[in-house]
């Protein structure tokens, strides 16, 4: 759920912008909705977790700008609200079997989708910034790290190194930059 764990983010950040939020943990918004579901049931809590945090601030904003990029209407008919009301009163056991995600939903769809449809990897949006961020998007990129100004949000000693790093291909910091 995070791109960097606290001690990469603390040093991705200056000095001065950390101590000015005076201890602030991004992880607090995920702590809030966990503790805040209203159950007991581990898989719930981190479904609703999800449901407040990951689907609306990343998955469901990826979709809308890619869609909207390519003039494409989008529906997402397994959130309608009536619908995952009934699926969080499904019990755990029936959706997590084993290491056999999706469990009931499968079951319902067996008889429609093929199997290699029901069963295969996930899918997602890889972008690849690995590959952008030395080559097409290199220069600006560069510029908007390293030119932008006076930015007293980055440690940009900490941020170049790892730049650096990335752009030799010793490691893969893309998705921290």
């Amino acid at each position: 759920m995070s791109i960097c764990r606290p001690n990469e983010k603390a040093r991705l950040l200056a000095p001065d912008f950390r101590a000015a939020l005076r201890g602030y943990d991004s992880i607090s918004v995920l702590e809030k909705h966990y503790n805040s579901a209203d159950t007991d049931d581990l898989l719930s809590r981190l479904q609703y977790v999800d449901i407040k945090t990951y689907l609306p601030d990343d998955i469901l904003v990826k979709v809308d700008r890619a869609s909207i990029a390519v003039g494409l209407e989008v529906r997402a008919p397994l959130l309608d609200h009536k619908f995952t009301e009934m699926v969080a009163s499904i019990p755990s056991s029936l959706m997590l079997v084993g290491t056999s995600g999706k469990y009931i939903l499968k079951k319902a769809l067996a008889r429609i989708l093929p199997h290699e449809i029901l069963h295969r990897p996930k899918h997602g949006f890889g972008v690849p910034l690995k590959d952008w961020f030395r080559s097409d998007l290199r220069d600006f990129t560069y510029q908007a790290l390293f030119n932008s100004g006076d930015d007293e949000v980055l440690n940009r000693p900490y941020v170049l190194k790892i730049w650096q790093q990335n752009q030799r291909g010793h490691v893969d910091h893309s998705s921290s930059l």
